[in-house]
């Protein structure tokens, strides 16, 4: 079909032969079929042809051609990029070369946004190797092309520009900024361009602010004299767009980038932004406070929610990434003495509205009950899935250790008032309101554990026990009830009396029973971990004797149908377990050793299950019982894998695998020969 319609786009002009455009068209139609054969031919092809002298000048012809199909376009622009990034450098020909420089930078004005995206990482990545040195005009074009007012080339400009300030040296920017500042903020004070734009602007700004505040340690005249000057007038406009009303999606993108703009400002010049800062504070926090109950009822509490689109850089659109952004700059201040105490003084607000913050939403629990290994991932403020519930964690913990006993009384009184003014926990969404008190508690506890043991705070733990985790442990909501379990696992010295102790104990062991659902089970292995944690001294762990002969067991039962993450979960809680009552492994410790060797095995390639299971095997080996069946049942697997050769081993991915495991397993066999009396 397509392949008759590249006739029309044939290209005989000084940009290429003819000929290679006529071979390379079609081969670009077939790299796009959905034939898998089809496609490796193409690529194959396609190959054969890069060294052609008019290989680059023909894609170009392709991608510049308005009548050529889209998905033509595209294809040879990404083949282009390819180009340019594996074969610039060695490309003999530097006739061609210049060609493509000399003709690319109209595809920066293209009508359609993809294009000018292909034609902008094609001269980012030639600039990346050739500017200034071998495009010397480059620079003055893409001002010429932004001075047109043109939104398609400003566009296309900007996002080059984007590309190219981090590649800018200390010695360019004498010459580039000042002539590129005020064309940027002449772009960024002009509406009629879009938020997109905008924010791109800012971005770069960005960069530069970064770039100059690093050269003022050599030259100190740069921050002087390049961007004080430009700063104030940048700033009061930044403000001024957070605090407009929305109107669509991409006004968040730059809402979000004026937000981490100003934080890059706070960290860069604490000293210079003082008054700014005063002013920034009420707006962003209006935002936050504003949109708080928007954000539970719209997201949150919203079964039809579908996660914010992303715009066409990969940024989410949309409120929660201009709420961590928000959150971002407000930890900026707590890390700087200068803006502290302001923080300070809404502190109590601040927490009780991170409470809110911190509420699960339902499309992730969708998600989590799919793939309860995501959840192990998601849920922790050190997860790289970054959310509006991780980022309100993250301040939650960034704000206990700066300002620890504030922190703590600003946390009590904001559970207190979220707990009072909530209904009852069995209607609706109100039980996630417990599950944030809980978290909160959770993630606080190194704080909250010092204060209390320093009697700097009032807080009456037995109150707290009565109001959120009896009635929370009594409702069947997974999520809450895992996390109470881990949350007063954490807090077990602190139980009121002894009927409190039982409950926690006899819940953890009905738990980690199989069936019991996911995130319950998670709850219960983790708040294990946090009870052995917790009780250091060996009499202290007297309370989990008895419990342990049915947690023991049942984790040993879960570790054998468990992968990935909840695997190692369930082995960390095992080692501590163990430790408790070694006299329980003891008796089965030919079972016990079989089965982790077995597992040891199985999960070979996995080098963090691995190690898991030889810590458990470490702490078998403390045991005077457990040695002798550890000589029997594992050291001969353990020399059976040194001996074995690279293609029976069962760690086979990759030869550097293979050296892993080797040193794994001599690890583990000198630590056994070291535990083991002569």
């Amino acid at each position: 079909g397509i392949n008759a319609e590249y006739g029309h786009y044939y290209i005989t002009n000084n940009l290429s032969s003819s000929m290679s455009v006529e071979q390379i068209a079609p081969l670009i139609t077939q790299a796009l079929s959905s034939n898998k054969n089809e496609i490796d031919q193409a690529q194959e092809q396609l190959n054969n042809f890069k060294p052609h002298p008019d290989y680059a000048t023909s894609l170009l012809s392709i991608l510049l051609r308005q009548d050529a199909p889209l998905s033509a376009r595209q294809m040879a622009g990404v083949l282009l990029k390819q180009f340019a990034e594996n074969s610039w450098q060695e490309c003999p020909h530097s006739e061609t070369k210049e060609l493509v420089k000399a003709n690319i930078l109209p595809g920066l004005g293209d009508s359609l946004s993809k294009i000018r995206s292909s034609a902008a990482a094609v001269v980012s990545e030639i600039a990346c190797i050739d500017f200034p040195d071998n495009w010397t005009g480059l620079f003055d074009q893409l001002l010429g092309m932004m001075g047109t007012g043109d939104p398609n080339q400003v566009h296309g400009v900007m996002k080059v520009l984007a590309e190219l300030a981090s590649d800018i040296t200390d010695s360019q920017v004498y010459t580039v900024a000042p002539v590129l500042f005020p064309c940027l903020i002449q772009l960024f004070q002009t509406e009629t361009f879009g938020p997109a734009t905008r924010a791109r602007v800012l971005s770069i700004f960005g960069v530069f602010t970064t770039l100059i505040s690093h050269m003022d340690t050599v030259d100190h005249a740069a921050n002087e004299n390049l961007l004080f000057p430009i700063l104030p007038g940048l700033v009061d406009t930044t403000l001024a767009l957070i605090g407009a009303p929305v109107t669509a999606l991409e006004d968040y993108k730059l809402q979000t980038e004026c937000v981490n703009f100003l934080s890059k400002l706070v960290q860069t010049f604490p000293k210079q932004m003082g008054d700014k800062v005063s002013g920034a504070l009420p707006i962003m926090w209006q935002l936050l406070t504003k949109n708080a109950e928007d954000h539970v009822t719209s997201v949150c509490n919203n079964p039809d929610y579908v996660e914010a689109e992303a715009d066409s850089d990969g940024s989410e659109l949309g409120f929660g990434s201009l709420v961590q952004a928000i959150f971002e700059f407000i930890q900026a201040l707590t890390e700087r003495k200068k803006y502290k105490a302001m923080i300070r003084k809404v502190l109590p607000d601040v927490v009780y509205y991170l409470l809110t913050y911190l509420s699960i939403p339902e499309y992730q629990m969708e998600l989590w009950n799919d793939d309860p290994e995501k959840y192990v991932e998601d849920d922790d403020e050190d997860s790289m899935n970054y959310t509006v519930r991780t980022g309100a964690m993250e301040l939650l913990i960034d704000l206990a250790t700066e300002m620890k006993t504030t922190y703590v009384e600003a946390l009590m009184n904001a559970i207190t008032r979220h707990i009072s003014a909530c209904g009852n926990i069995n209607e609706g969404y109100n039980w996630k309101i417990y599950e944030a008190c809980a978290t909160a508690m959770n993630i606080s506890g190194d704080a909250v554990e010092e204060c209390l043991e320093a009697k700097k705070v009032d807080f009456n733990f037995g109150a707290f026990y009565n109001t959120v985790v009896l009635p929370g442990l009594n409702v069947d909501r997974p999520y809450l009830r895992g996390r109470l379990l881990w949350m007063t696992g954490s807090y077990i010295k602190r139980l009121p009396n002894e009927e409190a102790l039982n409950t926690l104990l006899e819940c953890t062991c009905t738990s980690l029973k199989p069936g019991v659902s996911a995130p319950v089970m998670i709850g219960a292995m983790k708040g294990v971990y946090a009870m052995c944690a917790e009780l250091s001294e060996p009499e202290e762990k007297l309370v989990l004797h008895k419990s342990m002969e049915l947690i023991i067991p049942a984790l040993f039962d879960l570790a054998g149908n468990m992968e990935g993450d909840l695997l190692m979960l369930c082995l960390d809680s095992l080692r501590v377990s163990v430790g408790v009552r070694p006299d329980i492994v003891a008796v089965e410790a030919d079972k016990v050793n079989k089965f982790l060797v077995e597992l040891f095995v199985k999960h070979a390639s996995d080098t963090f299950i691995v190690s898991q299971v030889n810590d458990v095997l470490i702490t078998l080996a403390d045991i005077p019982e457990c040695r002798g069946s550890i000589q029997t049942n594992v050291v001969p697997v353990l020399l059976q894998i040194l001996r074995s050769p690279a293609a029976t081993s069962p760690k086979k991915q990759s030869e550097e695998d293979e050296e892993d495991m080797r040193a794994e397993v001599l690890d583990l066999l000198t630590t056994f020969v070291r535990k083991t009396p002569a």
